[in-house]
């Protein structure tokens, strides 16, 4: 599953490849595009990651978070280190029951220590952070 505010309409973003010594192909998917603003993308893509020797095809669900952070306060989900909001936490919670595959966020960079949700509430959009796999 894919988790993304917007802040990056690139879902492979080259900051999370090198994370994980990765290369990521195929990354087309729907794009939203709001007041003339491309925002986030959407739907399902399946992507081929190769680690190292090993390439795999794997299918991931796009999501957008966006809306919900608008809504108000955005809270850590859980100790995953990734920033949403409750009802985006609520939707995860469903449809990773059904998905069953791996969660993956894209939006941003990974802080190096748990961040304190005072630090969150003045958390710039464009740095909200991601999951692991």
């Amino acid at each position: 599953m894919i988790l993304d505010t917007g802040a990056s309409a690139n879902i492979a973003s080259q900051r999370f490849i090198s994370r994980i010594d990765a290369q990521v192909s195929g990354t087309k998917a729907t794009l939203r595009n709001v007041n003339g603003k491309l925002v986030s993308a959407a739907g399902e893509v399946t992507l081929n990651v190769r680690i190292g020797p090993v390439e795999l095809q794997e299918s991931f669900l796009v999501l957008d978070t966006l809306p919900c952070e608008l809504l108000g306060e955005v809270p850590l989900c859980g100790n995953s280190k990734m920033v949403i909001s409750f009802p985006m936490r609520i939707v995860i919670q469903k449809v990773s029951v059904e998905w069953n595959l791996p969660m993956l966020g894209v939006n941003g960079n990974v802080p190096e220590e748990p961040i304190s949700r005072r630090q969150v509430r003045g958390v710039n959009r464009n740095e909200v952070l991601y999951t692991g796999w």
